[in-house]
């Protein structure tokens, strides 16, 4: 294979061990599982620092590299007391309800702006700053009963109206001759057919208007309405995973100290996903535990060979690394 897709297939890989999604995340974690794969932590160590590294993903190294090297605790599912405290009788698993809603986003002052308080003096006023227009103590409400497509056909049927009461007004005075007044009349009649057709068309055209517009901001508010639902539905599916807990705590008045080394490693490696700073302190104090443990470990060719071996990766990184980053240097160095 060639070396360019080698590292193009690597930096995806490493890319996906600190991805969001955790299954993602946990099917390329599991490989480090397997413990025919490395035969000590320091052999762990030394592929962490050497394999792992690529100079792409500098930036979010101690991400993933963090969470595998607590992998090499041997004894993860060891208790971390090996007696329970005397007398500890324990219930089921507490439940807890992640949905909460924080008080601090409660609006200041609202439980002095209450509709009790409408139409009263209080006691920094002598009297009321204005004229009540209704009687105190009485309830209303506004209800507009006009539209302004229903203004427009009001407004065409009044010059409807006016229109044939002045036409009948202007045909009624006495003709002087019956030719004339059969001319006239018809005449008129026909005016006012005519006239009074074309304001009903005009009528209908405003009325049709007014009925589709009914229907398409109808159809708007049923569609904002959904989509409301929508979120409102959706924001509390958030609110109950925005929080989850990593392993069950029992009921009991003394506390549960019968937990396992795992339960504790798990929340240090989300935690470590998620936080930088936190993955770099862990990084830092793991990678100096090792350093710690090696001479009492290992014989001294051992520890010979396994300091050139770190030393010549930390130089390689120092000397390849690109982005330069605060929290990866520092932890190195």
């Amino acid at each position: 294979m060639d070396d360019e897709i080698k590292e193009s297939v690597k930096i995806i890989l490493l890319n996906g061990l600190a991805d969001s999604d955790e299954e993602i995340r946990n099917n390329i974690l599991s490989i480090w599982h397997d413990t025919s794969l490395v035969d000590s932590t320091f052999d762990l160590f030394d592929r962490v620092l050497n394999s792992l590294y690529s100079s792409e993903t500098e930036s979010i190294y101690l991400s993933y590299a963090t969470p595998i090297l607590l992998l090499s605790i041997s004894d993860l599912d060891n208790n971390l007391f090996k007696n329970s405290l005397p007398n500890a009788i324990f219930g089921k698993n507490k439940k807890f309800n992640m949905s909460f809603i924080s008080s601090s986003m409660d609006p200041l002052f609202t439980s002095s702006q209450n509709d009790t308080n409408y139409n009263k003096v209080f006691s920094s006023q002598r009297e009321l700053s204005f004229t009540p227009t209704i009687e105190m103590g009485t309830q209303y409400s506004y209800k507009p009963t006009y539209s302004q497509s229903t203004l427009l056909v009001n407004f065409e049927i009044n010059n409807l109206i006016a229109g044939t009461k002045n036409i009948s007004r202007s045909s009624s005075p006495v003709n002087n001759s019956g030719n004339d007044d059969n001319i006239s009349n018809g005449s008129s009649k026909k005016e006012s057919n005519n006239l009074s057709s074309t304001q009903r068309r005009r009528a209908m055209r405003f009325k049709r208007n007014s009925d589709s517009k009914r229907i398409f901001f109808a159809n708007i508010a049923e569609r904002k309405k959904k989509r409301i639902e929508k979120h409102l539905r959706l924001g509390k599916q958030a609110k109950d995973k925005l929080v989850y807990t990593l392993r069950n705590y029992k009921e009991g008045e003394l506390p549960d100290i019968q937990i396992k080394y795992k339960e504790i490693i798990q929340p240090l490696q989300a935690l470590a996903i998620a936080d930088i700073d936190i993955s770099k302190n862990l990084f830092i104090m793991i990678l100096n535990s090792i350093w710690s443990k090696k001479e009492e470990i290992m014989n001294e060719n051992e520890n010979d060979v396994f300091t050139e071996k770190v030393e010549s990766c930390l130089n390689a990184i120092l000397k390849n690394t690109t982005e330069y980053d605060s929290s990866y240097i520092t932890a190195i160095l």
